[in-house]
């Protein structure tokens, strides 16, 4: 699903009938109309230019643009970069390896439960236990965790860049595929 694309995202939203009844508010509506682009029977509305009737779907690929199947073969949309994963989410592992360290039960339920915001808390925080300091600035996993996060960060910015260029293509393409003008008169 194109989450860029408003007729897709107002028919997960309302169902397709009120979706396009939403996307042409305010436009001349006639019941029961031969749609000369697709050549089915719906309700149509009139376009602004002329006194033809088309249906709203084409009325909105018409006037709003659609992205070609070659745009998505051409171009693929970039994915976002996964988030490293934190060392020690274990529990039972967090409680013997906080043993192996200290004795101070003072952190115990913070290093077990929530050893992730105790790690980012080490930095800022001057009371803490020497020993599990320490622990945190020489464990090998939180250095590589650390190093990983560098990585995601550089791939993050690129993802921001990647998307950017991305929309702006896709933008392009909508523009180059909108007609806005009637397909019998050209007007």
């Amino acid at each position: 699903m194109d989450l860029r694309d408003d007729l897709e995202v107002e028919t997960l939203l309302f169902g397709l009938d009120e979706a396009l009844d939403n996307i042409t508010i305010g436009l001349i509506k006639q019941d029961n109309i031969e749609c000369c682009v697709c050549l089915n029977y719906h309700w149509g509305v009139k376009l602004p230019n002329c006194n033809h009737f088309i249906c709203p779907k084409c009325y909105y690929k018409i006037y709003n643009g659609y992205v070609s199947s070659n745009f998505y073969c051409e171009n693929s949309e970039p994915e976002y970069p996964e988030k490293p994963s934190y060392p020690y989410k274990n529990k039972d592992k967090n409680k013997k390896i906080f043993y192996s360290i200290t004795e101070d039960d003072r952190y115990l339920e913070w290093f077990i439960d929530e050893n992730e915001d105790l790690y980012n808390s080490v930095k800022f925080e001057d009371n803490l236990d020497v020993k599990l300091k320490k622990w945190f600035e020489t464990n090998k996993y939180i250095k590589q965790y650390e190093n990983d996060l560098i990585q995601y960060n550089k791939h993050v910015e690129q993802f921001n860049n990647d998307i950017e260029e991305y929309n702006e293509l896709y933008a392009q393409e909508k523009e180059d595929n909108s007609q806005q003008l009637c397909p019998l008169c050209r007007l």
